[in-house]
């Protein structure tokens, strides 16, 4: 025999009618003032020099060498290099004068380029890769 199912009775309670939300109260919180010295900061370790700042001073003592950076059908904008943290921005086609260690950077900078060779066999083509010179350039020391 199955357990005979009856449904729910209507509701005799009346729905709730929406109320207004209301508005969240905030209240002005004040974070207390720090002291004006703290004392952990006298027993800080020393900072031994920002990297950056020592990589500048060492570079300003090297010796200095006139560059200028041609611009290329290709590339005409300005050469950022850096050195350790030491960022410098040379502009094209203008005579500048860079720490010695900038201008090697600028000397290591290579590119890759492929070009087109008839194979030795004499059949067909192959690619050869080259390093170049990223930079055009010319110096006075």
């Amino acid at each position: 025999m199955e357990p005979e199912v009856k449904p729910n009775p209507p509701s005799t309670v009346a729905p709730k009618k929406a109320q207004p939300k209301k508005k969240p109260e905030f209240t002005k919180s004040v974070a207390p003032k720090a002291p004006a010295k703290v004392e952990e900061e006298k027993s800080a370790p020393i900072n031994d020099g920002d990297p950056t700042e020592r990589t500048r001073k060492a570079l300003a003592q090297e010796k200095k060498v006139t560059v200028v950076i041609n611009s290329t059908a290709e590339d005409k904008d300005d050469v950022f290099v850096a050195v350790n943290g030491f960022a410098v921005t040379i502009k094209r086609d203008k005579e500048v004068q860079i720490p010695f260690s900038v201008y090697q950077t600028l000397m290591d900078s290579k590119s890759t380029v492929y070009r087109q060779v008839k194979r030795e066999d004499g059949e067909g083509m192959q690619m050869v890769e080259t390093d170049v010179q990223r930079f055009s350039m010319s110096a006075r020391f």
